[in-house]
């Protein structure tokens, strides 16, 4: 949050971070994520790294719903954008 705050001190209002599960976790549990960007890759894997580390969602009521979503395909991939409501 130091950073971020600096960021905006100094003016800078958009941000794009981009990294694996830890820091998808870090930015969603601080509520630091005003808009994302998830691609869905047309291949499923089998075991893999969770996008969402730490506690587990026990069902759908206690996840994160996203507003404003947009679909877009990008090849065979899917690109979903949508603001995150932690709000619920």
């Amino acid at each position: 949050r130091l950073l971020l705050k600096e960021l905006g001190r100094r003016g800078i209002k958009s941000l794009l971070v981009e990294g694996g599960s830890g820091i998808f976790t870090s930015f969603l549990n601080e509520k630091c994520a005003d808009r994302l960007h998830l691609v869905l890759a047309n291949i499923i894997m089998k075991n893999g790294i969770p996008l969402v580390l730490g506690n587990k969602t026990r069902n759908v009521s206690e996840g994160i719903k996203l507003k404003n979503v947009e679909y877009r395909r990008i090849g065979g991939d899917l690109l979903v954008s949508g603001r995150p409501d932690f709000g619920r």
